[in-house]
């Protein structure tokens, strides 16, 4: 995590290994950059997972998934789209208000 200017960078990463080890490890990556001026907040995001297969074959399908969102005061929405998982690509729409 770290300051690009005015701007919040943030990246993490995780690397989950299967109890059997005839499984490929299962990496989670991902970035956000967000941007705060007064009392609105903007972020946009990009993540990748590369869905390990469970069944020893040690082969891996990739997913990207691609987002944003904004924030004014104690409302909050943010979407976010998958590129084929598993089922396809998926969108996902989310609305918070906080009091």
């Amino acid at each position: 995590q770290g300051r690009l200017g005015r701007m919040q960078v943030t990246a993490v990463a995780d690397l989950p290994v299967a109890a059997h080890f005839d499984s490929p490890p299962d990496l989670h990556t991902g970035m956000e950059v967000r941007g705060t001026w007064g009392p609105v907040s903007a972020a946009t995001r990009a993540a990748y997972r590369s869905l390990a297969d469970r069944d020893g074959s040690g082969s891996t399908r990739g997913a990207w998934a691609l987002g944003g969102g904004l924030s004014i005061g104690p409302v909050a929405a943010d979407v976010a789209y998958s590129f084929g998982a598993v089922f396809g690509d998926e969108r996902f729409i989310s609305l918070t208000i906080r009091w």
